[in-house]
């Protein structure tokens, strides 16, 4: 009898003392037991994903640099993306994230919209920017490369343009009776209504010559057809 009990009780110690059965440490008439702490390796782990986290910021110039959004990576200094839901291409500029082509098809510069037309134009999860989102992009493109270049660095590489972003704005013109400005000058609705007239609204125009100047956001006939870019909502949308 006494070896079967010394038997039993060397069976329950070397189990006790096996990873396998981490249960059998826990004693709750214990007051002095410990819990066994985090393995080095998940520590490890842990280490390791906050040193990932950290490094994943996409520089675009030598002292400014974004952490991606939802969707968005960083290649070749450029922050973008393809939206899964719409298949857009996007691009994202400070805390903005952009569709990175005018909206639409069938023409070289995409679709052209009257005002009434670019409001619904966006889809779920997008929208047409307002006037003070134009104000922030060319804000933040301005203290990003730290001097007022806006223009060149929006525009695309054809119209004598930097495109630094990716943002690759094309002069396609506008519409009204008949197609004016092509290659010469790019303008893109707004949400805004003017507050000078009501039968204006808003819109962004940069033209060839522009480089080292602020982009002029100037009201315009609502009839008048432009491109039209969309800004990805916010938590704020």
């Amino acid at each position: 009898m006494i070896k079967k009990t010394a038997f039993l009780f060397a069976f329950v110690l070397l189990l006790s003392c096996s990873d396998d059965f981490p249960l059998l440490d826990y004693d709750p008439n214990n007051p002095n037991y410990i819990p066994p702490s985090s393995s080095s390796s998940e520590l490890g782990s842990s280490s390791s994903e906050e040193s990932s986290s950290s490094s994943s910021a996409c520089k675009i110039f030598k002292d400014y640099e974004i952490v991606p959004q939802e969707g968005i990576t960083c290649e070749n200094g450029k922050a973008t993306g393809i939206d899964e839901t719409t298949g857009f291409d996007m691009v994202q500029i400070g805390e903005q994230v952009w569709t990175s082509k005018n909206l639409g098809e069938g023409l070289p510069y995409g679709d052209y919209y009257t005002w009434t037309e670019a409001k619904d134009a966006c889809p779920k999860g997008w929208h047409l920017p307002s006037k003070e989102e134009f104000e922030t992009l060319e804000a933040t493109v301005n203290e990003a490369s730290g001097v007022t270049m806006t223009a060149h660095n929006l525009k695309a590489t054809q119209f004598d343009g930097e495109d630094i972003y990716g943002f690759t704005a094309l002069l396609g013109g506008e519409r009204y009776s008949e197609p004016e400005g092509e290659t010469e000058y790019g303008g893109w609705w707004s949400a805004t209504q003017s507050v000078e007239n009501e039968g204006d609204a808003y819109r962004l125009k940069i033209t060839y010559e522009d480089a080292n100047s602020l982009l002029p956001i100037t009201g315009d006939i609502k009839d008048l057809q432009l491109s039209v870019r969309c800004v990805r909502n916010s938590e704020d949308n």
